[in-house]
């Protein structure tokens, strides 16, 4: 164990002395880092405005579900409306079909009663 630790710290070491030997080598590092932190700047630009954006959408959903259950409601009732209508409505259908044939019966008994009349006059 104790070469292996060795043997990373030379590994380091070699590195250390690398980059001491090329300066061009700390100007391309310190740049590249430069770079790796400006996409960080704008990673977390860009994560910070899909938050808010997410954040946006959920408020938009919560809102469309809730007209959805409004509109369920509404839909709901007028069909519960719809039904009570076509109830009445029947009704009143079989209401005006009695009243018409409670007057055809009468034009009958009229008739009936009207030659009955003609045959006592006559």
């Amino acid at each position: 164990m104790q070469q292996t630790h060795l043997k990373c710290t030379c590994q380091q070491l070699s590195q250390v002395n690398t980059i001491r030997e090329d300066p061009g080598l700390v100007e391309k590092l310190k740049e590249r880092q430069m770079e790796l932190e400006e996409k960080q700047l704008e990673f977390e630009h860009k994560k910070g405005n899909l938050e808010r954006e997410n954040v946006m959408l959920e408020e938009n959903i919560k809102i469309e579900l809730q007209g959805l259950k409004e509109n369920q409601l509404i839909q709901q009732q007028l069909i519960e409306e719809l039904r009570n209508n076509k109830i009445s409505a029947y009704k009143r259908q079989n209401e005006l079909h009695l009243l018409i044939q409670n007057v055809h019966e009468n034009e009958a008994e009229k008739k009936v009663f009207n030659m009955a009349m003609l045959a006592i006059i006559e």
